[in-house]
């Protein structure tokens, strides 16, 4: 009953701070005005008879903000006044109303700290809004100082508005309700809502294309709406239609508005973009699957494209000898669907993935519970990338450190941290770190060190650097599952820093540039290779992040052995088998991307009439080609677009050296002639990295914006699948995947093992006998099996949504 008292308290005064409980104030005594004779003697005011007893509510209302606390905590505690004649009452009824008059008037305790706190906060919410200079907005004001101190412990703890929260319910579930369209605010003409996606099968289907502009719908007129109220009239319920009128670029002036009619219904995303069988020679083919997101769907999708995959190699009379799983740009999702998709590819019995949450009891490894889908004897290589994390490395990890896949590409995002999803009130949610996971061989790919999250990584303490105070309570990793190379298997044993020079493969560089490092183009296999070391005794410095985490040093990171003995490192995201150059986006094509220049060019062309005809068939037009006149036409564009906009490319050197010229002219240990010494040897380094990013156009970026010229033309009149496809035919990497599979010897060889039947159990559908087992941690273990059981992954995300934007892009649209 303690609690219930409480509970009420504490409501009513969340109610009064919240504004809930408004009465009218007391008029104040202006500050010059003497109290009267009686106030200052103290004497008690006689109620005149029939003036009604004020409220304790209605008292409570009007007690200060700040000493709202200590009143409810004091009304609750005195005694409850009973009428008289409920106390000459006799009875059942009345000795029931007396019992719990009394249980009300128990004694109840002070408020948390936490509550304290909370209160303190609504306080603070009330007081800015009545008193602050300008009318504020307190409900974007508590999101954001709501965010700021949960981003203080790491970027991934969060709270969710409606809005945030619909968007990660579509993420997750890979369906929504609508007709198909993906929509944006139109940069060009206000109040004017454009096509930014026009789903195949739906709205695409119907006519709608990227860069058309919707007049009105369901009658509506739409200029002058915003993007909530357009989405509105766009959704609705399935199996309804809806009218819309609309407009296209290039249109005649004056021409009728063209029209078409949407149906309603059940939206699939598909988690499986695009599958794709390639012939590698007369007998046997390779499969490619992009997988973009780890929805609801996600495993049972990948799948049955495997499944198709094998049946059309089958019908073509060649065999399924390889494949190609991309997870170049997937963020991440569902444990879940992480899981099950490892489960399809890896042999019944083997550890997946282990997760440690705050206490050692917490700890719990996922075991593969079924058959694999995909034979043990397909060979098998994995696209990553910089912006390949969360959900994603989970599964690439386990494909590397169980020797399954070879990993192409770059190196992945490194987010090794799992989060639960919390409702809260009025259709809120809290995405909260739960727990840390470790990949099979016992490494944790985390790549940035938090305050909350940093007592698993937190080398910089261990070498005698600064490092920020881990939060109470953070946990320790659990031991590797495997043991570091040459050394004989001992479940538990831990891991030691391993020098550069003693790593068998050079370890690809680390840096602050972005979640990506480019790695060194090479066309030889081999394990965790890349970028050359730093020279021996070389400390790399912690580098410290905006967002409050700090890069792991590569002389902090830790070295953890393969299945079959090759080296891994931790803290540093998923390194590449096959380490390519880096696809990431130069420094001009991202400031392009960030300021839409790219769309824009495409509706220029479009306006003069210059875009690719479809053919009278209905089919795609063939791919728009750039030749070296139409580039020229596009620089000067971007150049006049960005002048609009008030920008201008600038390279992240000149951002960097622009610093160092104010830091020295703030330093007060430099004389005025020092700094001016030092400023030309700036200016110079400066001009010198204008020059590198004017000629990056024409130069090391030319071929990637071409890409990008065309893919923006092209998806004005190409669904989305037919432009993946066509993509994927000018692809060096996924070419080199390819190649890795292609070759069962080179295939071999990048594992640092011959094959024999001693060694590979090719296509039992079983472990290897010598591994399993000694892999096998200590602590909980849950099969992922189709049942799930209670302790399962259910609920659990493994996703990093900035990792979406690591490479700029266009402004995000709104599905309806």
């Amino acid at each position: 009953m303690g609690r219930t008292c409480r509970g009420v308290a504490l409501a009513l005064i969340a109610l009064s701070s919240a504004g809930a409980l408004r009465l009218p104030s007391p008029r104040r005594r202006p500050p010059s005005a003497e109290p009267s004779a009686r106030a200052r003697a103290g004497r008690a005011r006689v109620r005149p008879a029939g003036e009604p007893v004020p409220s304790p509510l209605a008292a409570l209302a009007r007690t200060p903000v700040g000493e709202r606390a200590a009143a409810t905590v004091a009304w609750l505690r005195a005694p409850v006044p009973v009428p008289t004649w409920l106390a000459a009452s006799t009875g059942v009824l009345g000795a029931a109303v007396l019992g719990v008059v009394a249980l009300v008037s128990v004694h109840v305790g002070s408020p948390t700290e936490i509550e304290k706190q909370a209160l303190l906060f609504g306080d603070v919410l009330q007081q800015v809004e009545a008193g602050y200079v300008q009318p504020v907005d307190t409900t974007a004001l508590f999101e954001r100082g709501t965010n700021g101190m949960l981003h203080s412990l790491d970027p991934f703890t969060e709270f969710e508005n409606k809005a945030a929260r619909a968007d990660l319910d579509l993420f997750t579930s890979g369906a929504y309700g609508g007709v198909g369209l993906g929509i944006a605010p139109d940069p060009y003409v206000p109040g004017r809502i454009l096509v930014r996606d026009a789903r195949e099968g739906h709205a695409y289907d119907a006519g709608l294309r990227v860069g058309d502009h919707l007049i009105s719908i369901g009658g509506e007129p739409v200029l002058g709406r915003t993007l909530d109220d357009a989405m509105a009239l766009l959704r609705g319920e399935p199996g309804t239609q809806v009218d819309v009128e609309f407009s296209r670029d290039g249109d005649a002036p004056g021409a009728a508005a063209r029209r078409t009619t949407l149906h309603r219904e059940r939206i699939l995303v598909p988690a499986v973009s695009l599958a794709a069988l390639a012939p590698l020679d007369e007998k046997s083919a390779c499969g490619f699957a992009k997988l973009g997101a780890f929805s609801a769907t996600a495993a049972s999708e990948f799948k049955l494209a495997v499944v198709q995959l094998m049946a059309q190699a089958a019908r073509e009379g060649k065999a399924l000898d390889g494949l190609v799983l991309d997870l170049r740009g997937n963020s991440g999702g569902l444990l879940n669907a992480a899981l099950e998709v490892c489960e399809s590819l890896l042999p019944h019995g083997s550890p997946l993935v282990t997760t440690q949450g705050r206490e050692p009891s917490s700890r719990v490894t996922f075991v593969s519970g079924g058959a694999p889908t995909l034979p043990l004897n397909v060979r098998l290589a994995v696209l990553v990338d910089g912006r390949t994390a969360s959900a994603s490395e989970i599964v690439a990890g386990a494909l590397q450190d169980l020797d399954r896949a070879l990993i192409v590409g770059g190196r992945s995002y490194g987010k090794g941290l799992v989060q639960s999803v919390m409702p809260l009130p009025y259709g809120n949610e809290l995405k909260v770190t739960v727990a840390k996971y470790y990949t099979p061989s016992g490494r944790c790919i985390q790549r940035l060190a938090y305050a909350g999250t940093d007592g698993a990584l937190a080398p910089a303490a261990a070498s005698g650097v600064a490092a920020p105070t881990a939060a109470a309570g953070t946990q320790t990793p659990p031991a590797p599952l495997t043991r570091p190379r040459g050394a004989p298997a001992t479940p538990g044993a831990r891991a030691t820093p391993a020098p550069p020079s003693a790593a068998a493969d050079p370890p690809a560089a680390s840096g602050a540039a972005g979640p990506e490092q480019p790695q060194l183009a090479s066309g030889s296999l081999g394990g965790g290779g890349g970028a050359a070391a730093a020279p021996p005794g070389a400390e790399q410095p912690t580098v410290w992040l905006s967002n409050g985490g700090h890069l792991i040093r590569e002389q902090d990171r830790q070295s953890f052995a393969t299945l079959r003995g090759r080296t891994v490192r931790d803290g540093g995201g998923i390194e590449a088998d096959v380490p390519l150059v880096s696809q990431r986006a130069g420094p001009v094509e991202r400031q392009l991307s960030e300021a839409d220049v790219f769309f824009a060019f495409a509706r220029e062309l479009a306006l003069q009439g210059r875009l690719p005809t479809p053919a009278p068939d209905g089919a795609s037009p063939p791919p728009f080609a750039v030749d070296r006149s139409l580039l020229g036409e596009f620089e000067q564009f971007a150049a006049a677009r960005l002048q609009v906009l008030g920008a201008t490319l600038r390279s992240p050197v000149e951002a960097r050296l622009d610093e160092l010229a104010a830091a020295l002219q703030e330093e007060e240990a430099l004389s005025a002639d020092e700094v001016q010494r030092q400023l030309p040897a700036l200016a110079e380094l400066r001009s010198q990295a204008r020059a590198q990013l004017d000629g990056a156009l024409r130069g090391s970026e030319r071929a990637a914006i071409e890409r990008r010229i065309a893919r923006a033309v092209d998806a004005r009149s190409v669904p989305d699948g037919k432009l993946l496809s066509r993509a994927l035919r000018s692809d060096p990497q996924l070419e080199a995947a390819v190649a890795a599979v292609k070759s069962a010897d080179a295939y071999e060889r990048a594992f640092h093992f011959a094959q024999s039947d001693e060694s590979r159990d090719v296509g039992s559908g079983r472990a290897p006998a010598d591994s399993i087992s000694r892999a096998q941690p200590a602590g909980a273990t849950i099969s992922v099996a189709p049942e799930w059981k209670e302790g399962s992954a259910d609920g659990l995300l493994a996703y990093a949504p900035e990792a979406r934007r690591a490479d700029g892009g266009a402004p995000s649209t709104r599905r309806c």
